[in-house]
């Protein structure tokens, strides 16, 4: 039997704080500021281009 990948196996958890963003989140885990990146995280959020991170939301990082 094939073991089912729990959501917790595909992200990791980040609280967002003071000063940050899309960029600097995805610099933060993926080393980088690919924009397609940052459609990761977004998409994995269910966020468009227009929303913003509030301070303490916990969103969701998809791992690589």
């Amino acid at each position: 039997r094939q073991r089912q990948m729990c959501i917790r196996d595909r992200y990791d958890t980040y609280t967002v704080k003071a000063g940050d963003s899309f960029i600097s989140i995805c610099k933060q885990f993926y080393g980088n500021e690919n924009m397609a990146d940052v459609g990761l995280i977004r998409d994995a959020n269910n966020m468009g281009e227009n929303d913003e991170l509030l301070i303490g939301m916990e969103i969701k990082i998809p791992r690589k």
